[in-house]
């Protein structure tokens, strides 16, 4: 089913270029907002981290972004400093992988029995959440790298 609604949003989308390393950000490190972050997130490096996708999002009136929606297991979903967790899985030229968190955002704030409409938001929701198993580890996101540049 996950397969079939990616698809269908590509097809959508032909702009799209994969992410080369699909992940979900639990913080940006670094940040003077939650300098506890590093140190409960370092002591939690190398550990598992088991999550559901459970839906595909995107916007189809040129955002350039599909992204899947994820529900994060304790002690995870507690740490996770963004408010919608996601993986950003394909974006379009120019698009920062980031602005994920405002589709996420404005799909939130649509009435619960939407699933798409003239405004371009699509959220397809998976009959059977597809349960997922990762490591957390540190990465320097290479958009971190451009702007420094």
């Amino acid at each position: 089913a996950l397969r079939l609604l990616l698809l269908e949003a590509l097809r959508a989308m032909p702009e799209l270029v994969a992410v080369n390393e699909p992940h979900v950000t639990l913080a940006w490190l670094g940040s003077e907002e939650h300098p506890e972050l590093d140190e409960e997130l370092g002591k939690l490096e190398g550990s598992q981290v088991h999550f559901s996708v459970k839906s595909v999002c995107y916007d189809r009136s040129g955002a350039g972004l599909l992204a899947l929606r994820v529900n994060l297991e304790t002690p995870y979903a507690e740490l996770c400093q963004n408010r919608h967790p996601h993986i950003t899985v394909a974006k379009g030229p120019g698009v920062a992988a980031k602005e994920s968190n405002d589709l996420l955002q404005r799909l939130a704030e649509l009435p619960s029995d939407f699933s798409s409409g003239p405004s371009g938001l699509v959220e397809k929701v998976l009959e059977n959440s597809l349960k997922v198993t990762g490591v957390v580890q540190r990465q320097l996101a290479s958009e971190s790298l451009d702007l420094a540049t």
